[in-house]
């Protein structure tokens, strides 16, 4: 034991260290983990888990040294972990939520492929004929080139300029939040 600890009234065993420690700084630590956490519960779980920590790993030396002050920064460093591992459940909770709304609202393949042909209806004949060559038959950009005796540059740009206009008209219609 230091002798700070026995001049403050410190002493014995561990387990007696560590009850005499409780008594004397409980309320402190209260404050200290409720100012963080916001609740009387979750601080007082906070210093459940500190003592516990003690009592496992034994009674760290800066305890020992200035107790005060070494409670203080474990109990607010723990109690900030409980609050992060509380804030992360709640936004799993929310994510978990909007999975199952998500779920419920989701557009099925034919939906999708009505609404794709709605939105074709505002292409030209040659832009339908390249979309539907790459994405419906699967040719790379330079064999659609070749078929359609054009640039390789001008598929691109074609396709481009096709999947803007389609996208656009299916954001004005609503039916699809591109």
């Amino acid at each position: 034991m230091s002798d700070e600890c026995n001049a403050i009234g410190l002493g014995g065993t561990a387990d007696e260290f560590l009850g005499e420690i409780i008594d004397r700084y409980r309320e402190m630590m209260f404050r200290a983990a409720r100012s963080v956490t916001h609740n009387d519960d979750d601080a007082d779980d906070v210093i459940q888990k500190l003592c516990v920590r003690f009592v496992v790993g034994g009674i760290p030396a800066g305890l020992r040294e200035n107790p005060p002050a070494y409670l203080t920064g474990c109990i607010v460093n723990e109690a900030k972990n409980v609050h992060r591992t509380q804030e992360r459940r709640r936004i799993d909770d929310e994510i978990d939520l909007r999975e199952v709304s998500e779920t419920d609202c989701r557009v099925t393949e034919k939906d999708l492929l009505a609404v794709i042909e709605e939105a074709k209806a505002c292409l030209t004949p040659e832009e339908r004929e390249i979309l539907e060559l790459y994405y419906r038959d699967g040719l790379a950009q330079a064999d659609i080139a070749e078929i359609k005796d054009i640039e390789e540059d001008a598929v691109a740009q074609k396709l481009s300029r096709s999947r803007k206009k389609i996208k656009k008209v299916m954001e004005i219609e609503g039916r699809i939040g591109l």
